[in-house]
């Protein structure tokens, strides 16, 4: 049986210059792509005194199947939102925030360590990441049966609301007085 791939979501680690992908699978798994993590430095030192010596390098020619990294997390809980963000601004790092229908899980790829696993009592739906006006830290936001809810880096509510109806998609956006 195939893997059903339900969320996509880019998401940069270790010192936000090298890039991964987070894939939401069925069965409860987050797959977790870092091709150019700390795991390949050999490679990358290999690529770099090549450039120093003048000599052409093409990473994507030195990198072998076995130095990609492919890594599963298994919630066991079906995924329906998928979000990334340095929530936490002390943390060099931007985190994972996966949302299952009942819990908000806030996952430290770099450290391979759950940060929070927060049980959101009216359900989630949908995540987003973003700064409020008045609060000062950034915020994973939670939409669920009829409310909002803001969560900050100590999984403490910071923001709720009650909307009309299921929140089932959000956006921060710029938002500018013109």
């Amino acid at each position: 049986m195939k893997a059903e791939i339900k969320l996509i979501n880019l998401y940069p680690i270790v010192d936000g210059v090298y890039p991964s992908m987070a894939i939401a699978t069925s069965g409860g798994k987050v797959l977790i792509h870092s091709p150019y993590n700390s795991t390949n430095e050999a490679n990358d030192m290999k690529a770099q005194g090549a450039k120093s010596l003048g000599i052409a390098a093409n990473l994507a020619q030195e990198r072998t199947e076995e130095s990609t990294q492919v890594r599963f997390l298994n919630t066991n809980k079906d995924i329906v939102a998928l979000e990334c963000g340095q929530l936490d601004p002390a943390r060099a790092s931007e985190l994972l925030f996966i949302g299952s229908q009942t819990n908000l899980l806030v996952y430290d790829v770099e450290q391979n360590a759950d940060v929070f696993d927060y049980e959101v009592a009216d359900g989630l739906n949908c995540l987003a990441f973003g700064k409020m006006r008045g609060i000062r830290e950034p915020l994973v936001v939670a939409g669920g049966d009829c409310n909002i809810t803001g969560f900050d880096s100590n999984a403490e509510e910071k923001f709720w609301t009650v909307t009309g109806d299921n929140v089932r998609t959000m956006k921060f956006m710029p938002w500018t007085n013109n």
